[in-house]
């Protein structure tokens, strides 16, 4: 804000030359047409520009904040295990006193009690479409994205056991216009939930492929027995018309 020139005039009538001096700067800057002693100036703007300790300090700390904003900082923090600092022995007590000192538990409770998990339509549609039932995701292709969160979402919330009340499942999800949030305790649910569906269509699939290996090595060993068979029996035929041969050879050197 610029400074009222009742102010200026009260320096300027003062007997310390230092505020004096200041109200020679303030009438410099204040003054658009540059009409004071352009020497004043010059010697004023000279000052300025010389690089202070608290200047580089300002100048080094937006260059640091403008690096950190263009970039995704991961911050870690150090937990002593035990107070000997000796490998491999977990002092229990000790870790958690850390923790708690650290904020770490209160934040891990902070973010818990929120939405800690966030999701696109696009995303989530993607990742609990294995919730619905085989007709219901046929007939959910034909919709939108937001429509077909809706239907993930009621879906999910009907196969959820009944350890979650009613009030805690509808308040656990919340659906907006671009993404869908969860509580953390709503989201371990719908995760066990599609962890339980995709380990069933694994184990189906791994049944599956069984049953066809299985059924491939029992055709194997059919047509190779059924060969081994047919090549006995062919062996069979040669050997007696061989016998019939050499019988009738010796017959016929009698005579």
């Amino acid at each position: 804000d610029e400074v009222p020139r009742a102010m200026v005039k009260l320096l300027e009538s003062s007997s310390n030359s230092f505020v004096k001096m200041l109200a020679l700067i303030l009438e410099v800057e204040g003054d658009p047409n540059g009409s004071l002693n352009s020497s004043l100036s010059s010697s004023i703007s000279r000052k300025r520009n010389q690089k202070t300790v608290a200047k580089q300090f300002s100048s080094q700390l937006t260059k640091l904040r403008t690096k950190i904003g263009d970039t995704t900082p991961y911050f870690v923090r150090c937990i002593k295990p035990n107070q000997q600092l000796t490998p491999d022995n977990y002092c229990h007590k000790v870790v958690l006193d850390q923790l708690k000192s650290l904020g770490v538990m209160e934040a891990v409770r902070v973010s818990r009690s929120g939405f800690s998990k966030s999701y696109t339509h696009e995303e989530f549609t993607r990742r609990y479409q294995v919730l619905l039932p085989g007709k219901v995701r046929a007939a959910s292709d034909r919709e939108g994205a937001s429509k077909k969160c809706k239907i993930i979402v009621n879906e999910s919330l009907s196969m959820m056991s009944t350890n979650i009340s009613k009030e805690e499942r509808e308040k656990g999800i919340q659906l907006g216009s671009n993404k869908v949030f969860l509580r953390q305790q709503l989201s371990d649910s719908l995760d066990r939930l599609r962890n339980k569906v995709i380990i069933n269509a694994t184990v189906a699939i791994q049944t599956g492929s069984r049953v066809w290996l299985a059924r491939n090595e029992l055709f194997r060993r059919r047509v190779e027995f059924h060969s081994k068979k047919i090549q006995a029996q062919v062996r069979r035929n040669i050997a007696a018309r061989r016998f019939k041969l050499m019988i009738f050879q010796l017959q016929s050197a009698t005579l």
